[in-house]
Order: structure tokens, then C-alpha cells, then sequence
């Protein structure tokens, strides 16, 4: 069935270019027909997954590789996705790094007061969101801002995570918010706080630094900009390195001027 919508639906829009960006068996269907109309095929790459997780369904994995293989270009967010790309399939034709971009606001060197740290995602394990509430925890000086979204139509990961964020009294949890609004909770954020063990290049980061504010990252840090930039904090995967970077940020609130200037 979505087979058959994919496929009314390229021949509906019938663009003189295709583009996917998902992880499924329409990616070999939008390349067929792109072959058959003869127009240009691009795949565009929103995670690092998309090159190095498998589908637990053979056929759907190796019919989305068969699509990759035959994209005129590979289109990846960072340096690190060209070489996981070409890692997981040798034979791609061009893998093409187009970094990701945001607005940079007119009034981005007005800078609002700190008030809290920031997350916001969807409810999926990947994301681990249950990390940030574990860092509220550990850090009761701190405040906590968090907007959870939620995957599919099961609640059952939010209600989880509604009844762990309950006692803890520092950990606001709020439902999805236009993007406007969510844009005021980054101007107001001590940092932008990221838990996923994979992304692309996360919008939440771009939208952040645009606005001069810091992210603090437990395992996620593409291409090492985080660190080697100094754009916040970058745990590596250490929780302990995670809490102490949320206590620096959070103790240095007040006085950000040069990683603001650096984040622009």
C-alpha cells in the first residue's frame, strides 16, 4: 500500500528531480522511477543511521541500499556522514557534503537572561530522554526545561517519561510547542542539551548557536565542532562529564559573550 501511494504520488508531482530522505524500500522505488522518467535521483541523509543501522526486515534493508546505489548524488551533513557513507557502500556514485544552515534573527546580539536548560525531541529510545531527566537529577542547582514529543500513536514512552520527570522538582515538562515559542525557550536557554546516541546535524544546535547560545551534548558532537570550536560541551559519552559540563554552563550563565560570538 505505501508503495503504491509513493508511486502516484512521484508521478503526481512528477519534479524533474527526485528527493528522499527516508529510511524504507521507497527510496529503490523512487530511484525505478526516476530511472523509467529519466530524471535525476538524490538522496538526502538526516542521520548518521541511515549508514549504519539495518532494518530488521532483509528485504526492506536491501532494497533501501539498492536505492542509495542508484542516487545520482549522496547528499550528507558533515564530514563524518561522507565517510560512513562510503564505509557502508563503496560503490555509491557521489557522496556530496552540503553542510546544514539556519537564519541567524536580527536580534540575535540581544541576548535574553538564561533562565534554564533546554530539550526538545521526539519520545524515541534513540533520543534517550530519560538521560535528561537523569541530569536534572544529578544537578538540583540547575533548572530544567523539556518539550516532548510524541512518535507514532502509542504514549507509552511518554507516559514513562511523565511519570519519571514527576519527582523531580527542578524538570519542567512541556507539550510540543509552535516553532515561534520554542524559539523564545532557546533565546532564554542556558544551553540546548542533546541526549541521542545518533543525528544529523541537529536543527535544535544551528537555531541555538544563531542565537548565542551553547549546546551540551552526551555523546553527539559532528565532526567534533562542539569541542573543537568551543560551542559548548561535548561529554563524549561520559554522564559524569555530562553533569559537570551542565554545572560550568550553568554557573557561567551570566557572563557568555565570547561563546556567543563563538556560536554566531
Amino acid at each position: 500500500v505505501e508503495g503504491v501511494r509513493a508511486w502516484r504520488a512521484l508521478r503526481t508531482a512528477d519534479g524533474s528531480v527526485v528527493i528522499v530522505s527516508d529510511q524504507s524500500p521507497v527510496t529503490a522505488l523512487a530511484a525505478l522511477f526516476a530511472r523509467l522518467r529519466r530524471r535525476r535521483f538524490v538522496y538526502a541523509s538526516m542521520n548518521n543511521s541511515r549508514f549504519t543501522e539495518a532494518r530488521s526486515n532483509r528485504a526492506y534493508t536491501a532494497l533501501y541500499r539498492l536505492g542509495l546505489r542508484r542516487a545520482d548524488v549522496i547528499v550528507v551533513q558533515s564530514q563524518d556522514q561522507v565517510a560512513l557513507a562510503q564505509e557502508a557502500l563503496p560503490s555509491l556514485r557521489r557522496v556530496v557534503h552540503i553542510p546544514s544552515f539556519a537564519e541567524i534573527p536580527p536580534d540575535a546580539t540581544e541576548r535574553s537572561e538564561p533562565t534554564a536548560f533546554l530539550w526538545i525531541g521526539r519520545v524515541v529510545s534513540y533520543k534517550q530522554p530519560l538521560c535528561y531527566v537523569e541530569l536534572a537529577r544529578a544537578t538540583p542547582e540547575a533548572r530544567f526545561t523539556m518539550v516532548a514529543v510524541r512518535q507514532g500513536r502509542s504514549s507509552d514512552e511518554l507516559e514513562a517519561l511523565r511519570a519519571a520527570a514527576r519527582d523531580v522538582p527542578n524538570l519542567e515538562l512541556l507539550d510540543p510547542l509552535p516553532h515561534a515559542e520554542l524559539m523564545d525557550l532557546v533565546e532564554r536557554a542556558v544551553a540546548v542539551v542533546n541526549t541521542s546516541t545518533t543525528e544529523g546535524m541537529p536543527n535544535v544546535f544551528l537555531e541555538a548557536w544563531a542565537r548565542g547560545v551553547p549546546v551540551l551534548s552526551l555523546e553527539f558532537d559532528p565532526d567534533r565542532v562542539i569541542a573543537e570550536r568551543r560551542l559548548g560541551v561535548a561529554a563524549g559519552g561520559s554522564f559524569e562529564r555530562f553533569v559537570a559540563g551542565a554545572r560550568e554552563l550553568w554557573e557561567a550563565r551570566h557572563d557568555r559573550k565570547e561563546v556567543a560570538d563563538r556560536t554566531r
